[in-house]
């Protein structure tokens, strides 16, 4: 996706977590905070940090169910996740233990 595409990008996940900052990978610079009608817990606003790159995060707690936490992308990185640069190589992975 290049372009006007990935800047119309955008996924949400929900995931149970106690962290309120759980991390992806990427690297985000916080960029604003904002209470939630009907909702006790604030939204929180971040931008993708590589020069260049326009993807917008947002992070907020469910407000039926707090041990959730939803995070909303908006976009599509112009750039490799720099956690999967540091990560070994598929065949040095441990296998899964069952």
């Amino acid at each position: 996706m290049e372009g006007e595409d990935a800047e119309k990008f955008k996924v949400a996940f929900r995931t149970r977590s106690s962290l309120e900052k759980m991390d992806d990978g990427y690297k985000w610079r916080k960029y604003g905070k904002k209470k939630i009608k009907n909702n006790p817990n604030p939204r929180h606003y971040y931008r993708c940090s590589r020069e260049g790159c326009k993807v917008k995060k947002r992070v907020e707690r469910e407000r039926e169910d707090e041990q959730f936490v939803i995070t909303t992308y908006e976009g599509k990185h112009n750039h490799e996740n720099p956690a999967a640069a540091t990560s070994l190589p598929p065949h040095q992975n441990p296998l899964p233990y069952h």
